[in-house]
């Protein structure tokens, strides 16, 4: 329930405009993926990524895609980063998961003037009014299959932590997982 009303404040923050946001450096982007920043190309639907690409991966490519004005397909970008930032706080055992995604979107606010993030808030709007084809490209996608490493990184800076302790969730099903997330927060049918 914790891990659900975090994620909730963050995304509500980073989608309302708000052109006073703090100063924020997120220690896990790094800024770079495996396309150059500068390239269009870097901007792509979901349908070209692969279960290997990481939520911080994922807003770089939504940063190219802002500053392209492609708010559309940042979009479609930015809830598989949600998505995906969702299952990994699924797969670690600690409450202080969601501070990695909410990192990520306190950065990605920053780094985008008010114009543009409402705009992105309009074409995010769009997207989940008429979500089909966002449900239809995440399931054909999947659940990400790389391991939350920037997410267990965030975790284990945290004074919470207890060292001694494994991280993951052993034996959870990643199925089940995806395809509830899909149903319960995007209602996918």
């Amino acid at each position: 329930m914790i891990k659900t009303s975090l994620v909730i404040f963050f995304l509500t923050y980073a989608l309302s405009g708000c052109s006073s946001a703090p100063q924020v450096h997120n220690p896990f982007y790094s800024g770079r993926i495996d396309a150059d920043p500068s390239s269009p190309s870097a901007c792509i639907p979901i349908e070209e990524l692969s279960t290997e690409k990481t939520p911080e991966e994922i807003f770089a490519r939504i940063d190219n895609c802002m500053n392209g004005e492609y708010y559309h397909l940042a979009g479609e970008l930015y809830f598989t980063a949600l998505a995906y930032a969702s299952f990994d706080i699924s797969r670690i055992s600690s409450e202080d998961a969601p501070g990695a995604l909410g990192a990520l979107l306190m950065d990605f606010t920053v780094r985008h003037p008010a114009e543009s993030r409402n705009k992105f808030h309009a074409a995010t709007e769009r997207i989940t009014a008429k979500n089909g084809r966002l449900c239809q490209s995440l399931r054909n996608l999947g659940y990400p299959t790389y391991e939350p490493t920037y997410m267990i990184n965030y975790v284990r800076q945290g004074e919470r932590y207890n060292k001694d302790r494994e991280i993951m969730v052993k034996n959870f099903n990643p199925d089940a997982l995806w395809s509830g997330y899909l149903t319960s927060k995007l209602h996918c049918g």
